[in-house]
């Protein structure tokens, strides 16, 4: 700060001593330019009207002299003025415009003159941007590794800063924070440092999973669950339930209580996407665990909130429950009725019983499924598996109590987002079937769902929207690996596209040839078009969400964040909280590349500086003089006690 405040000092005397010698040289050239014109004068007769003329001449001068001596003290009046307010503003923007508490200012949002030849952003862009959000305070050393604004943060934080959803906050790197492993090394084994505050790693059962020395932390390939191994489990069903098509119609599976996603790891093997989803009061999370391993892994709260999966109906082939400690039977078996919402019809759900009794009898969870007119394929000691019916009706099955429909008027709509759950069954009718091809077919042939969803207004070419929706973004992949070079695609596994719409951005990654070992989360935002039914048809995993909240997800766990047409809308929070939300999610030396409309990204580049990001702009398809533009992100080292490296 003090040699900041050197070389401003420097400034503002170098400036006084210009503007001193400007002023002397216009005395003496109209000093020499008054002795000239005396001495031209011949005629003794003009001598009176000479001195007179001299008068008038000196007279000019004073008044120009004073007019200077105005000027100058007014514009080392302005100096001091400008020099005390930038002072003040360097104290704002010491740490790269956060404060010493890590904070983002809100009205006060100021830009280092060494930005200023980036990028052009009129003042009142400035403000429209930043000084709308409400910024809160970085979270401290030991609130690094949780969610903000979330639950699990209630006896770490202030109360003032309880409240969920009206702002967000910026998250700093940890010091000791270092590089992953790279996949497909990171499926074995994770560094100590990047997870320090696992729960699962404080589980008296986590022996069971994980093996930890000093530095790293070595996974095991079973669990408390699965005494031989996870591959050996899944031939095991495999053999029970033949009918089950792991890899073919059954693509996309999701894994309650999942410990550290071994069951993931095998069925990514055979050609199945698993989502892990655990409980935000679990003691045994280990979410921050599965996505350092590289896997697609979730926090929720809807295992104790109640509220519904943010997941359409119908959107999973296979649930998978091992001894995962849900009550599916309480308040009615509501949760049960929740899971078959989001099972596809003549999907499978595999339930270990937990032999703690902390969970669901045998008995409770047979009558339960009764109820939904389940079909137990097999029971054997303590796993059984059932199959959803492909034909409901508003009478269950084999069970005395009558179930009613749920009376939404449409199954598909954007009822998911913070919608209370309902003891009720969802109609399957001839409307709502789903195509039953093998993957990766399900990838670009159309769902009978595309005729329903909304399309901009092209109700009759849906299909052929879809196609070249898909072929667009399989050119445009193309670039995007061709530009990251086979290195920086090396570094990436965990993908996050903000704004999925139809999927057609993980649908080409996943169709490329030769394959990149990326895989995608697809987020459909509450305030765009509802297309995450078609998303999931066609083998794909993704959720709703707002994005004016944070996801349920630990800070550093993506490595390329793609958001295409998603800030040319107007959103109900500031682009700052969003793009701070990202910055939480991204790894250091993680990648944004945004998609969008000039107009839209310039305020996003004044942001992505401020957080310290590596940011410039590419052109698009549409040209160099095209209103499309790239704007390319990478996240620096940069924390609260060190230097962007």
């Amino acid at each position: 700060m003090l040699e900041c405040r050197g070389q401003h000092l420097f400034r503002l005397v170098l400036r006084r001593f210009k503007r001193t010698v400007l002023l002397i040289l216009s005395f003496t050239l109209m000093a020499e330019s008054f002795k000239a014109q005396l001495h031209s004068e011949q005629a003794p007769s003009l001598a009176v009207l000479g001195i007179q003329d001299q008068s008038s001449k000196l007279q000019s001068c004073r008044n120009f002299s004073t007019i200077h001596s105005r000027l100058l003290q007014t514009s080392l009046a302005d100096d001091e003025a400008n020099f005390s307010r930038e002072i003040t503003s360097r104290k704002v923007v010491e740490t790269g415009l956060l404060g010493e508490d890590g904070s983002m200012p809100g009205a006060d949002f100021l830009v280092p003159d060494e930005f200023d030849d980036i990028v052009e952003l009129f003042p009142s862009e400035v403000e429209t941007t930043i000084a709308k959000s409400n910024a809160r305070f970085v979270p401290q050393e030991k609130v690094k590794d949780v969610i903000p604004c979330k639950e699990s943060m209630q006896d770490l934080l202030p109360h003032r800063q309880k409240e969920r959803g009206t702002g967000s906050c910026v998250v700093v790197v940890p010091s000791r924070y270092v590089r992953q492993y790279k996949w497909p090394l990171s499926q074995f084994k994770s560094r100590v440092q990047n997870v320090p505050h696992s729960p699962l790693l404080k589980s008296r059962r986590s022996r069971a999973w994980v093996h930890v020395n000093a530095s790293t932390i070595f996974f095991l390939s079973g669990g408390p669950t699965y005494p031989h191994g996870v591959e050996a489990y899944l031939d095991h069903l495999i053999q029970l339930v033949p009918d089950l098509g792991i890899g073919t119609t059954t693509r996309v599976a999701l894994d309650f209580e999942c410990g550290t996603g071994s069951l993931s790891r095998v069925l990514g093997q055979r050609g199945v996407a698993t989502l892990c989803l655990a409980s935000y009061d679990s003691l045994e999370d280990g979410i921050q665990l599965v996505m350092e391993r590289g896997f697609p892994g979730l926090l929720t709260h809807s295992l104790s909130s109640r509220i519904r999966f943010p997941y359409p109906s119908q959107a999973f082939d296979l649930l998978h429950c091992a001894a995962c400690n849900i009550s599916w039977a309480s308040n009615e078996g509501t949760l049960l009725f929740e899971a078959d919402r989001i099972l596809r019809r003549g999907g499978f759900f595999a339930w270990i019983m937990d032999m703690s009794n902390q969970g669901i009898s045998w008995s409770d969870m047979a009558i339960q499924a009764d109820k939904l007119c389940w079909k137990l394929m097999i029971r054997d000691h303590q796993l059984a598996v059932w199959q959803k019916t492909t034909n409901m009706t508003s009478v269950s099955c084999s069970y005395d109590t009558h179930v009613p429909l749920c009376n939404f008027s449409a199954p598909l709509s954007n009822a998911t987002w913070k919608v209370v759950m309902r003891p009720c069954l969802e109609s399957t009718g001839d409307d709502m079937s789903m195509v039953d091809v093998n993957w990766t077919s399900r990838l670009i042939k159309p769902s009978k769902r595309l005729e329903i969803i909304p399309a901009a207004g092209l109700q009759r070419a849906k299909e052929q929207v879809l196609a070249s929706d898909f072929n667009y973004w399989v050119y445009l992949t193309d670039i995007y690996v061709r530009t990251f070079g086979s290195s920086r695609v090396a570094d990436i596994r965990n993908v996050l596209d903000i704004n999925a719409g139809y999927g057609s951005f993980a649908a080409a990654l996943a169709m490329r040839t030769p394959p990149v070992p990326w895989w995608v989360l697809n987020v459909v935002p509450v305030d765009q078009p509802d297309r995450l039914s078609v998303v999931f048809d066609r083998g794909l995993l993704g959720l709703y969400h707002d994005w004016c909240e944070p996801l349920d997800s630990y800070a550093r766990t993506f490595d390329f964040i793609h958001a295409s047409r998603f800030f040319a809308f107007q959103h109900r929070c500031s682009a700052q909280v969003i793009l701070q939300e990202i910055d939480r999610l991204l790894r250091p030396g993680g990648f944004v590349i945004f998609r969008d409309h000039k107009a839209a990204l310039l305020p996003l580049q004044k942001i992505a500086k401020v957080l310290h990001w590596k940011a410039h702009f590419g052109d698009t398809d549409s040209g160099t003089w095209g209103t499309d533009k790239l704007l390319h992100c990478q996240k620096t080292r940069w924390t609260n006690s060190s230097k962007p490296k």
